[in-house]
Order: structure tokens, then sequence, then C-alpha cells
């Protein structure tokens, strides 16, 4: 018997019965940024100004803008989305997580009962979904269940505070990463290792995503993060939606003086979101991510995280190259069989790898006029696999057998 929409939503919400309640612990600021923030007020005092100032700023427009970008928050459920949900076969716990802070974050934990898993790798995996700025959980439910499926794993939906059932307002983009940071802790402490969390963040989420996966990286406890379709940093994403901005020299001028009191806005309000700061500094093995090269009209291309990471593609490539001819060099001076297998094995390794800059880069259909929320599916390289199939083998590699650690290592290594 086919479920009407509003069952769909009686049996997501747990059928109102009580649901568990997680308590999130507040996120530890490691000794040394303690300690950098300290002596830095002790040195030049005029900064605890500028941290009076910020407060205020905070106070006055964190709200205002909280509502811009995070547009969930006035976002209803979807009937149409609803439609394409089937349940048979998924089981879904109902739950909430109280941050420190005291806001309520309504979530699921989404498995597919009607595999036997026994044998599968990926069983013991926890992927968390965070959306773009529109995302509300119950809208992405087709996604959810998809990767349920597909992926046999465990699958977490939730709403940042302010967003349907979560309470709370955000006041600056810490609330927000406060949200993704309080998932990881619950699995954290259901007894999930690290290893085996992975978040995957859409647009604003992604921004979320490479916040939360850095702060992970630090502490020493890494999880997995993809980010697709997301943007360098808020004050690009600004300009690039100010029609005509960077078009002629005068607007360009215009741009080089409001850019930098822009920035200092965000920056005094707490919400602006470097998601490439964050991006690089975290471990290579940990950290995949793809663009929509083509009529993405969201994440325009002077605002896209994949255009901002070019020079550091550019230069792993040239290491890759390097290495090679290394190793090449290597095969013509020794005479060992032996290590000439070898080189050649990771000569092949390296070549593989450096095809793999490709790979990030997805088109779709000509009928679509907007790519930057079709799904995954829809999306496809240039060598014709779907940015749902990366992400998977993404997954799957996750945890397992990691890269040729000597040859990362020499890539690596000063000089």
């Amino acid at each position: 018997m086919m479920m009407t929409n509003q069952e769909k939503l009686n049996y997501i919400y747990g059928n109102n019965e009580p649901c568990p309640v997680y308590q999130a612990q507040k996120p530890l600021t490691p000794w040394q940024d303690t300690l950098f923030k300290v002596v830095v007020r002790m040195l030049f005092p005029p900064i605890l100004v500028w941290d009076l100032i910020s407060l205020g700023l905070s106070k006055l427009f964190g709200r205002k803008i909280g509502r811009m970008i995070l547009w969930a928050q006035r976002s209803p459920v979807k009937d149409k989305i609803l439609d394409k949900v089937d349940l048979s076969g998924i089981h879904v716990e109902h739950f909430y997580v109280r941050t420190w802070d005291g806001a309520m974050l309504d979530g699921i934990e989404v498995k597919d009962t009607s595999q036997d898993n026994r044998d599968n790798p990926d069983a013991d995996k926890v992927l968390v979904i965070l959306g773009g700025r529109k995302a509300r959980y119950e809208n992405l439910l087709p996604e959810i269940i998809r990767d349920a499926r597909m992926l046999g794993c465990t699958v977490v939906g939730f709403n940042l505070r302010g967003v349907g059932k979560s309470t709370g307002i955000p006041l600056s983009r810490d609330d927000l990463v406060t949200d993704g940071f309080s998932q990881v802790d619950r699995l954290l402490k259901k007894g999930v290792s690290s290893e085996n969390i992975m978040l995957k963040g859409h647009s604003l989420g992604g921004a979320l995503t490479a916040r939360i996966g850095r702060y992970f990286d630090r502490i020493k406890m890494p999880i997995y993060i993809l980010i697709g379709r997301s943007f360098s940093n808020i004050t690009d994403y600004l300009i690039a939606h100010t029609p005509g901005l960077h078009v002629t020299w005068k607007r360009r001028l215009l741009e080089w003086i409001a850019k930098p009191f822009l920035k200092l806005g965000l920056i005094g309000t707490n919400w602006e979101m470097d998601t490439l700061d964050d991006f690089i500094k975290i471990d290579e093995d940990h950290k995949e991510y793809f663009a929509a090269r083509s009529r993405d009209k969201v994440m325009l291309p002077y605002a896209c995280l994949y255009k901002a990471l070019k020079p550091h593609r550019k230069k792993e490539k040239q290491k890759i190259d390097s290495e090679i001819e290394r190793l090449e060099r290597e095969i013509i001076e020794s005479a060992s069989p032996e290590t000439e297998a070898q080189n050649r094995i990771k000569i092949a390794s390296l070549k593989e790898r450096r095809n793999h800059f490709k790979n990030r880069k997805m088109d779709a259909d000509q009928n679509i006029t907007n790519t930057h929320d079709i799904p995954l599916d829809e999306l496809i390289n240039r060598h014709g696999h779907t940015a749902e199939s990366f992400f998977h083998g993404f997954f799957r590699r996750a945890g397992r057998a990691k890269p040729d650690v000597q040859i990362r290592a020499r890539m690596h290594s000063p000089g």
C-alpha cells in the first residue's frame, strides 16, 4: 500500500513518539590557538577594541546575515520531492542532538534493512549529509535513501539550527559549524571510529564540511570529507553575484575598493567562511572535491572552490611529473630488474593520480540550464563517469589501503 506524504513524514519523525536526545560537547580549542590569541593581545592591546567591535557587529547584524545566508530557515517541506521517496526496506531512527549552547538539532539515521551487509566492508561507515543554503533533510530524503541503499551504510541527515524542527538561531558561522561538529561528536560517543565517518557537503554545506574536517584533522581524529559545488569564501561569492561587477575595468576598480570592506564586515560579524584555507590544510588522503564545469548559476567561476584550487593542482602536478622523471631515470641508471619492476608500478600509480585531476570536473546534459542542485547521477566527467560514481569511489577507498607513503613523502620533502 502506497504511503501518503504525511504518512511518510510521520514515519520519518518516529510517529511522534519520544526520541533519543544526545548531548554534544563544546568543540575544544587547541591550546596553541589560545596561547597565540593571548600573546597577540598582550603585545597589541588595540586588538581588544576590535574584539569588542566584532562582538557588537555580531549582536546587531549576525541574525540578519544568518537569515540571508541560511535560506533554509524559511524553506518548507516540498511535496513534489516527498512524492519520489520510497521507504520500503528503510529503517529510520529519529533523534535530537542538543549542542553545547542549547540548540536542539532535529536529525535522522537511515539504514537499508532489505540488504544483507555482512560481507560489506563499508557497512560500519557513517555518511553525514550537509546540504546547501536552502536545504532541509526532509527535502534531501531521495538522496539520503539512495546513498543508504547503494553504499549499504548508515546515512545521517539533520537540520541546522533554525531550520525545520531544529531550534536556535544562527548568529555566526561558528553556530553552523557547531551544529555539524555536534553530529560527528554524537557518532564518536556511540563508538564510531573517526576513520569510518565521512561528511558530504554541497554548496554552503561544503564550506561547513571543510571547517569541521579541518577541526578534526587538527586534533588528530581525521574524518573524511567530500565537497561538491562549493565556494572559495563568502566574500568572493557575494562579489560574484553583484551584477556585472567584474566585467569592465571601472567595475574591477570598484571591486578592488569594495572587496576589503566587504571582507572586513563579514569577518567582523563572524560570517566569513574561508573554504579554500580550511580545505588545503586537511590531509590529502581524507578529502576530495568536484565542481560543475558550466551552467552552475549559483557557484560562479569567480567564487568557485575548484577554480581557487587551480594553483594547488598545478603545483601537485609538477611534483608528480618530477617524481615520474626521477623514477624513470632510476630505471635507466639501474641494471636491476627488481628496481625497474617496482618503479614501473609506482609510475603507473602516479600517472593514474595525475589523470584523476580531470575526473573532478563535471558537466550535464545541455537541456539542463542550472547544474548547481541537480542530482549527482546527472553530472558526468569527461571520462563518462558520474559524480555519484566519483563519490562512491572515494567513499569505498576511505579507511582502506593508503597510497604509496614513500612516494608521497618524497614528493612533499623540501628541495
